[in-house]
């Protein structure tokens, strides 16, 4: 099938820095109104997941220094 990535290194780190609403902007809401509902949808379901080292954290309280 050979699946080339369609975005480069320098869109991938511009958008790491970017603020969500001016991402939604410029990646999702630029293509035709059903692909950008569908875009949204995915991108709505993986930002509500936790990622797995958040997930699985246990909540270790230490009273005093370095007890």
């Amino acid at each position: 099938m050979e699946l080339q990535p369609q975005i480069t290194r320098s869109d991938m780190m511009r958008a790491l820095r970017m603020k969500e609403e001016i991402f939604l902007t410029a990646f999702v809401r630029c293509h035709p109104e059903n692909v950008a509902t569908e875009l949204l949808e995915f991108y709505k379901n993986a930002k509500c997941m936790k990622r797995l080292a958040q997930a699985s954290k246990k909540k270790v309280v230490n009273y005093g220094f370095p007890f």
